[in-house]
């Protein structure tokens, strides 16, 4: 049975770094949809994992440039096909990491330098889903959510 564990997703985009961990809050049943996938998702190798997480960003607040470059609405993208992504897993220690390193993309690179340049005024959230491609698979939910919210890059620290 693969269990509870945390999922750490790692956004490497230069100088700076997003990370977040989600937790599931509840034991999952075993005939659950969402387990059913996780589980699949779990076994699964990195072409696999790459090939099944999606990101669905959204811009809650911001300039017309940043959702013009970001979309205006919310488009789940399987987002190891777009940018190079790597998985790491401590079994005994129950965690998945998931690296991205968004500077693999002229595509990400271009948008994160939009969203950096306006970013004292956006918020933006970010979901994680496991896809779902069976139908005992199906319904989808959505893994966990951050919200960047009018971040000031200026006041970083450096380690």
């Amino acid at each position: 049975m693969i269990g509870f564990f945390f999922i750490l997703i790692h956004f490497n985009t230069g100088a700076e770094h997003v990370v977040a961990t989600f937790v599931p809050n509840n034991k999952p049943e075993i005939d659950d949809p969402a387990y059913i996938c996780w589980k699949k998702f779990m076994e699964g190798d990195c072409d696999f994992k790459n090939s099944r997480f999606k990101i669905i960003p959204n811009v809650v607040e911001g300039p017309w440039i940043v959702k013009k470059a970001v979309g205006a609405s919310p488009v789940p993208t399987i987002i190891g096909n777009k940018i190079s992504c790597h998985w790491g897993e401590d079994r005994d220690m129950k965690v998945i990491e998931f690296l991205c390193d968004i500077q693999s993309s002229i595509t990400a690179t271009t948008i994160l330098g939009v969203v950096k340049g306006a970013c004292k005024s956006v918020v933006i959230d970010l979901a994680f889903v496991v896809e779902g491609q069976e139908f005992e698979e199906l319904p989808e939910r959505i893994l966990g959510v951050i919200r960047l919210s009018r971040v000031n890059i200026t006041e970083i620290r450096s380690l």
